[in-house]
C-alpha cells in the first residue's frame, strides 16, 4: 500500500503479474489486459471472481506492483481485513490513480460499508480512477443489499478465475520456492503436494514455514526436513 494512505497493508513481494499461473483462456486474457495497464479504459471497472486460492489477490497486488513501476499511484484494499475498522477510510483515497479492492463479498449486508463503497465507486468514476474489484462470487451473488452498488459492480468487465489443478499447484510450489531462493527438488515437491493441504493460500503459508525452518536449522530443503514440519 502506498504510504500516503496510512494503512499498514503490504503487498507480497512475490505477487507479480509475470509469475501468475493462468488456469484458463479467460485468466490468460485477464492477465494480458492487466499487463497493458496504461491502456485500460478508466471509465470501465474490472471485477474478478473465483474461489479462495484462485489467484484474485495475486492479480490485484501484481497490478499494484506494475502500477508503481510505471509511476501510477496505486492502492490495494483487502476489505476482509479492513472491515475491523470503519468505512470512513474509503473517503480518503483521492490521491490514488488505481484502486484494487479485494474481498468485495465481505461487505455484503453491511450497510455502512456498502454505502462507503458506493460513494467510492462514484467518486472514482468522476476522477477517472482505474478500479479493479475482486470477490469470491459474481457481483450479483456477493450479498450486496444496496441495489445501485450491485448494479455498478456488474457494469464493467467481469472475469472468472478457475481453481488451479494439482499440476498447476505443483508448478506454483516450485515457482514460490524459486521466489524464496529455495531449492526444492522433484521428490520434495511431490511429498509436499501429497502430505500438505492443497488449498493454494495454505500451500504458500507452508512454504514460508519451510523457508524459516530451513534457515533456522541451516539445512537444505529435503523430504525429512519437510516431514519435521508436518
Amino acid at each position: 500500500m502506498q504510504t500516503q494512505l496510512n494503512l499498514d497493508i503490504q503487498l507480497r513481494v512475490a505477487s507479480r503479474l509475470n509469475n501468475f499461473i493462468t488456469g484458463s483462456p479467460q485468466a490468460q486474457e485477464l492477465k494480458t489486459r492487466l499487463e497493458q495497464l496504461i491502456e485500460l479504459p478508466r471509465e470501465q471497472p474490472i471485477f474478478i471472481y473465483g474461489a479462495p486460492g484462485s489467484g484474485k489477490s495475486h492479480l490485484l497486488q501484481g497490478t499494484c506492483h506494475l502500477a508503481r513501476q510505471q509511476g501510477i499511484v496505486a492502492g490495494y484494499l483487502p476489505l476482509s481485513e479492513l472491515t475491523r475498522t470503519t468505512p470512513d477510510l474509503l473517503a480518503s483515497l483521492s490521491q490514488l490513480e488505481l484502486l484494487c479492492v479485494d474481498d468485495v463479498h465481505s461487505v455484503g449486508g453491511h450497510g455502512e460499508w456498502e454505502n462507503a463503497l458506493f460513494n467510492l465507486y462514484n467518486e472514482s468514476q468522476q476522477q477517472q480512477r482505474l478500479l479493479i474489484f475482486a470477490g469470491q462470487y459474481r457481483p450479483a451473488d456477493c450479498g450486496i443489499e444496496l441495489a445501485d452498488l450491485s448494479s455498478r459492480l456488474s457494469w464493467g468487465l467481469i472475469y472468472a478465475l478457475p481453481a488451479l489443478d494439482d499440476q498447476q499447484k505443483k508448478l506454483l510450489v516450485k515457482q514460490r520456492g524459486d521466489d524464496l531462493g529455495l531449492a526444492i527438488d522433484e521428490a520434495t515437491c511431490d511429498y509436499i503436494m501429497l502430505r500438505c493441504d492443497r488449498e493454494t493460500g495454505k500451500l504458500m503459508q507452508f512454504l514460508d514455514r519451510i523457508d524459516q525452518h530451513s534457515l533456522a536449522k541451516q539445512r537444505r530443503i529435503t523430504v525429512p526436513l519437510v516431514r519435521e514440519l508436518l
